[in-house]
């Protein structure tokens, strides 16, 4: 009657979990940019999943209970016996378990990803050897000018083959107040720029002479602008339209910004000077020597680095900002941990007369011992087994949901195996020590003392 009970109870729970989970993916498909929907969405899938454990866990436990029978015998099955006689608690922290591995594998495969992403995207938008960044002096047309024979300067330094600028300035458009980089490029430079969506051949003619722009991602993404289209910007000529040729990554902000050649940029708004100048140097040059020259002569108030300590410092920030998910693996580990502890101790005391019997019949110590941290063991493996895909599938869904309807940005899935492998092993882990107290104290327990308890 128990088994009949059982059954029916998992064929509910597993009719339920089909609901939820489609009613999930519904959400996640019509939530639009909305983020909370979209998270919403994701609780829904993993209360899905959750309710397929204990199910899951059964039809386990059913292959493993043979296998184990062969093996060692009719000791060696009952670890997967007492997991599915007591389902209705071993099954709710295998689910608890299994959710709190999936988020971390989730998260590591999302932070992974993201690293690997802004790692790559650093490395091919530094292309110039070493860059100058300019004060930011108060606007003038003697800034300008200064700005224009610094350049010159540099570019006359024996070993420099060409420089690119840059200007970070605000404009103002039908929508609002606009950040917007000015670009002069150069051969090398052209190649940093990475497109997200393919533009034309000759892209980079007309953004050097026509009436043209570049939008970053999150801003084509937050302002619904595609390829083709207008934006209206406000100049020292009256409101002009610029066409949006191109739309390229950048993850230096959550909101986006054009781009504009400073060619065409002068002929509408006053010169404005630089914000940073980037040295190319020929084969062959001493970089350091070169570094070194600059700051001599030009001054202390200038800063010069080179494209490697760049890089370097960029992804300090990055590791500086997502060290908070250490404490967050920790944290989930913990949570199983307690999960599965408390539902062990509270078998304890359901179990004393049976495991009473076990002892009288015979059943050492060591055997039982060894049996309770089989059985949590087996809990650690399949809650591990089955947070795999489940993160793995959280990781999808932040990477090409959440981030991109929370910044704007499209990042590339980055497989790493190793964080599966750690999750698996964490919930083993996780699970074998939430069962070492409950199995001593157990083993413990004289058959006497069990038996009195009925």
């Amino acid at each position: 009657q128990l088994e009949l009970n059982v059954r029916k109870l998992m064929r509910k729970a597993g009719w339920a979990s089909l609901i939820v989970l489609c009613c999930g993916l519904i959400l996640l498909r019509f939530s639009a940019n909305n983020i909370h929907l979209g998270l919403a969405g994701i609780f829904l899938l993993l209360f899905g999943f959750a309710l397929i454990t204990p199910g899951f866990t059964l039809l386990v436990m059913k292959l493993v209970g043979k296998l184990f029978a062969r093996l060692f015998g009719v000791l060696g099955q009952l670890p997967a016996r007492m997991i599915t006689a007591d389902i209705s608690r071993t099954g709710i922290a295998i689910a608890a378990l299994m959710i709190a591995v999936a988020a971390t594998i989730g998260m590591d495969l999302m932070i992974n990803s993201f690293r690997e992403t802004v790692s790559q995207w650093v490395k091919t938008s530094l292309r110039a050897d070493l860059y100058v960044s300019l004060p930011k002096d108060k606007i003038s047309a003697a800034k300008a000018a200064a700005d224009e024979a610094l350049k010159a300067n540099i570019a006359a330094f024996p070993g420099v083959e060409m420089v690119s600028t840059v200007l970070h300035t605000k404009v103002i458009s039908s929508k609002g107040m606009e950040r917007i980089s000015v670009f002069e490029l150069n051969s090398k430079s052209i190649r940093g720029i990475i497109f997200k969506q393919q533009p034309s051949d000759n892209v980079w003619q007309r953004f050097e002479h026509e009436k043209t722009l570049l939008v970053t991602e999150p801003y084509a993404y937050f302002h619904r602008i595609k390829i083709g289209e207008k934006i209206v910007l406000h100049t020292d000529r009256g409101k002009r339209p610029f066409e949006v040729i191109g739309i390229y990554a950048d993850y230096s902000g959550d909101r986006g910004h054009l781009a504009i050649s400073r060619a065409h940029y002068k002929n509408y708004w006053p010169d404005l000077g630089y914000s940073g100048i980037g040295v190319y140097a020929r084969s062959g040059t001493d970089l350091k020597k070169l570094e070194n020259r600059i700051r001599k002569e030009l001054g202390s108030d200038l800063m010069v680095r080179s494209d490697q300590a760049i890089y370097q410092a960029s992804m300090d920030v990055f590791e500086q900002t997502f060290a908070i998910t250490e404490t967050l693996r920790w944290l989930a580990a913990g949570i199983a941990f307690v999960g599965v502890f408390s539902a062990l101790m509270a078998l304890q005391f359901e179990r004393t007369r049976q495991l009473g019997v076990l002892r009288a019949i015979g059943v050492t110590s060591r055997q039982l011992s060894i049996m309770i941290t089989t059985e949590t063991g087996l809990i650690g493996l399949v809650a591990g087994s089955l947070a795999i895909p489940v993160g793995y599938s959280v990781a999808y869904l932040l990477i090409f949901v959440i981030y991109q309807r929370a910044f704007g940005w499209t990042m590339a899935f980055y497989l790493n195996y190793g964080v599966f492998y750690q999750g698996l092993l964490l919930a083993f882990i996780a699970a074998l020590l939430a069962g070492i107290f409950p199995a001593l104290k157990m083993a413990r327990t004289r058959p006497a003392e069990a038996l009195r308890t009925e």
